[in-house]
């Protein structure tokens, strides 16, 4: 079975999943490697279009709206005496020079320069970024609009490392979830006397994350927020290994 019919049954197959146990390591990673890619591409999309529209927004804010600032020191300074917020289509751009405004503060789809720290709310997730991080110890407004052409002509690089980034995170941490999961096979396996091998049931688990996985990739899709995710993405994983398990038959396994 190829590796795009093995996803699209280990959606609905229990007695599938089972019998992928005996299948060779590699492919089982393989599939961990492909599954990730699909599910992080929504995340990325919606995160890379923000980042190129608020690069967009930024230039001409800054350019012409923003009152004259500099960083000194790694520490944001300007002659205004209170948060400067600006509201475009979809964007929202901060000045904060007072450090009254934390990074939680901000809203969803903001960008903000903060006393000593750059943060960016996108869909809810927040990156927070020191000054100190790109190495600007000492910033005028002119000097960032040049950074910001700079970032303009290399966006594509940053797009393939932030890329990148996403997917090994994703990879460390799918690998992470499918030990736990075969962890608690290797329980489950016991109580039911089925006498599986801890590499049986990592190879079933890879194949039992499946369908929170996709799940939770079409929601964001469309950017819908799940109520208690964490319980529900577990909770299913957990029920596809056991029907899988109990699909099991002491004959079809290997001494």
């Amino acid at each position: 079975m190829n590796i795009f019919k093995q996803l699209f049954v280990s959606l609905y197959s229990p007695k599938d999943i089972a019998r992928f146990r005996l299948q060779k390591t590699g492919k089982t990673i393989l599939y961990v490697l492909l599954l990730t890619v699909i599910t992080i591409l929504p995340v990325f999309f919606h995160t890379a279009s923000f980042f190129n529209k608020s690069l967009s927004e930024a230039e001409n804010i800054v350019k012409n709206r923003l009152p004259d600032f500099s960083i000194e020191e790694g520490t944001l300074t300007s002659d205004a005496g209170e948060p400067v917020t600006i509201n475009t289509a979809g964007l929202t751009f901060v000045l904060d020079s007072t450090g009254e405004l934390l990074p939680e503060d901000l809203e969803e789809n903001s960008v903000a320069l903060l006393k000593n720290e750059m943060a960016i709310n996108s869909q809810g997730q927040l990156e927070v970024i020191p000054y100190s991080t790109f190495g600007i110890d000492n910033l005028s407004k002119d000097q960032l609009l040049d950074f910001l052409s700079a970032i303009q002509s290399v966006k594509g690089l940053i797009g393939f490392l932030f890329f990148l980034f996403i997917y090994i995170s994703q990879i460390v941490g799918r690998l992470l979830q499918i030990t736990i999961l075969a962890l608690i096979g290797l329980i489950l396996s016991r109580a039911m006397a089925k006498g599986l091998s801890y590499g049986q049931l990592w190879k079933m688990s890879a194949y039992s994350i499946t369908l929170p996985a996709v799940f939770f990739m079409i929601m964001n899709i469309f950017l819908a927020n799940v109520p208690f995710s964490f319980w529900i993405n577990w909770g299913v994983m957990i029920i596809m290994l056991y029907l899988s398990l109990k699909e099991v038959r002491e004959e079809e396994n290997p001494a």
